[in-house]
Order: C-alpha cells, then sequence, then structure tokens
C-alpha cells in the first residue's frame, strides 16, 4: 500500500477544517458571517476595530468635560429663574407713578379682569377696589371694553385701567 498524505486545507478565519463543498479560504460559516457583515472586513489604512477604538478614546477623554461644561451652561441659564423665586416680588404696576399697597391689590383684581376677558368670560362683577369698596367701572369704546378703577385718586393715580384690546392694567 503506499501512504498517501492528504493535506486538509484550514478556514483562514476560524480554523476548521474545509471539505470539498466549502469556498476556499473559508469555511461556508464565515463566508456568510462576512458576507452579513457580522465579521468586519478589514479595509486599507484603519480598520474598523481601530476607527471604533479611537472614538472610544476620544470619548473617553473629552466626554466628561464636554458634559460638564453642557450641565454648566444649562444651569447658569436657569439661574434668573432661581433668583427670581427667592427675591422679594416687584409691585404690580410699571412705570414711575406711586401708589399705595390697595393700589397694587387694585392693579392684582385689574389682572384677574384681563385674564377673564382673555378668555372671552364675563367680567366678575364681585371684584371692588379694595380701597373704596366700589365695582369697578366698565365702558366700552366701539369693540373695547375699558374697565377701570373707580377712584384711582384713593390710591395716589390718576387712572387705574385696562383695555380688551391689550389685556394690561396701566397705572396713570
Amino acid at each position: 500500500m503506499t501512504d498517501q498524505m492528504t493535506e486538509t486545507a484550514l478556514c483562514d478565519r476560524c480554523g476548521r477544517e474545509l471539505t470539498a463543498s466549502d469556498p476556499v479560504p473559508m469555511c461556508a460559516q464565515c463566508a456568510v458571517e462576512v458576507a452579513d457583515g457580522r465579521i468586519p472586513v478589514a479595509s486599507e489604512g484603519v480598520s474598523r476595530s481601530d476607527r471604533g477604538s479611537r472614538a472610544v478614546e476620544f470619548l473617553r477623554s473629552f466626554g466628561p468635560p464636554a458634559l460638564a461644561v453642557v450641565l454648566a451652561l444649562v444651569m447658569l441659564m436657569r439661574v434668573p429663574a432661581l433668583v427670581g423665586a427667592f427675591s422679594n416680588p416687584a409691585p404690580a404696576h410699571d412705570g414711575t407713578v406711586v401708589i399705595d399697597a390697595t393700589g397694587d391689590r387694585c392693579v392684582a383684581n385689574l389682572w384677574t379682569i384681563a385674564s377673564a376677558m382673555s378668555e372671552n368670560e364675563p367680567v366678575d362683577a364681585t371684584l371692588t377696589c379694595p380701597s373704596s369698596g366700589r365695582p369697578y367701572v366698565t365702558t366700552t369704546e366701539g369693540e373695547v371694553t375699558i374697565v377701570a378703577c373707580p377712584d384711582a385718586a384713593a390710591h395716589g393715580a390718576t387712572s387705574i385701567s385696562v383695555r380688551s384690546d391689550a389685556l394690561v392694567p396701566r397705572v396713570r
């Protein structure tokens, strides 16, 4: 008998013994995995795994400082709201007219009336001027409704009113 040495071919990727039906130089399973993209194929220059490790290295070195900067910016944007929450509220009026505390309450009532007017709801008839106790005076000029304090002089102002077209109380 003659001894013939049969040389067996091995898969380049996994090292399994190749059969006659396997595509050379890989076994059928490795050929399918390469075709499906499960096993990365090295390209010229930098392989996919090298690119991935570079990205991970970049994120590890610059990720935490970048996250800290973003969080610091977000917190800085919230500072005005935080300061406003702990500071004394501004008076309910704007401008240079000085009115007393009941005038501030009168303006607060007009804000309530302005809110009702913006929702097209009827004005609450039970709201009265805190100084005089009289109901607010309602007048109409065309399509504009004006609600005014009946005794603005008692608050130290010429007039305190709100208009349906502006919806912001004015103190003069």
